[in-house]
């Protein structure tokens, strides 16, 4: 599960496959980084974090 500050922690659901699901999917941006001169500036933690939050606060608790 994920775990926010120690206060709850969010166990994700998964829904059963269907034919044609891909099974594994990965990504790496260093390509994009580097042709873009793209660079993150908050860390994906924090930005998981603060959407929680925002989403909290504009829906109600998960």
């Amino acid at each position: 599960g994920i775990i926010f500050d120690g206060e709850k922690t969010i166990e994700p659901i998964f829904a059963p496959s269907r034919p044609g699901d891909v099974y594994r999917m990965l990504g790496d941006g260093t390509r994009a980084f580097s042709i873009l001169g793209f660079k993150p500036e908050i860390s994906f933690r924090d930005g998981l974090e603060r959407y929680v939050r925002w989403y909290e606060k504009e829906h109600g608790e998960l």
